[in-house]
């Protein structure tokens, strides 16, 4: 079968768990055989347990670059980019850099679907094949908000609109 296939979404997807073997002359696409950026081969090297510290005193740093500070340790790990400072060209620039260095290719609206440096630092942990995901995988996550089916959520917002009705006449 014969397909156009977008090999830098499709990779990705298919070693989310795992490298592939197969995959290795497409994963580099045009560039086959083209070594791996610096900081990959340096996370690569590092110990499993602390690549997330890596990554995340490596992303301070390029954040930290993007928005003209001097120093990474002024970067807030849950402050949201935006808050920041972080402006629409300063986004692209950051994703450019991050792809520059991980080799990775990494969505337009990275800094609005990563707000934070931890959130980032995680999807780079699990979108790299270097391994360090399974750290991030121990973080507790966020619990999930529950599922309402349209009657129930129909009655909470009645029951809230009704509070906030018995508010306004007390």
């Amino acid at each position: 079968m014969a397909a156009n296939i977008d090999w830098h979404e499709f990779v990705p997807v298919l070693e989310a768990r795992a490298r592939r073997p197969l995959l290795d002359a497409v994963r580099d696409g045009d560039s086959a055989g083209a070594e791996l950026p610096a900081f990959r081969v340096r996370l690569e090297a590092t110990v499993p347990e602390a690549r997330e510290a890596l990554v995340i005193d490596w992303l301070r740093g390029e954040v930290a670059g993007v928005l003209g500070r001097d120093a990474p340790g002024t970067v807030d790990l849950a402050q949201g980019f935006f808050e920041m400072g972080l402006d629409s060209l300063m986004a692209v620039e950051l994703k450019r850099r991050l792809e520059k260095v991980t080799g990775l290719r990494l969505p337009r609206t990275l800094a609005f679907e990563f707000p934070n440096v931890e959130a980032l630092a995680r999807h780079l942990c699990t979108t790299c094949t270097c391994g360090c995901s399974a750290a991030v995988d121990r973080a507790p996550a966020c619990p999930a908000p529950p599922v309402l089916s349209e009657r129930e959520a129909e009655a909470l917002l009645i029951n809230e609109l009704q509070s906030l009705e018995q508010e306004m006449h007390v």
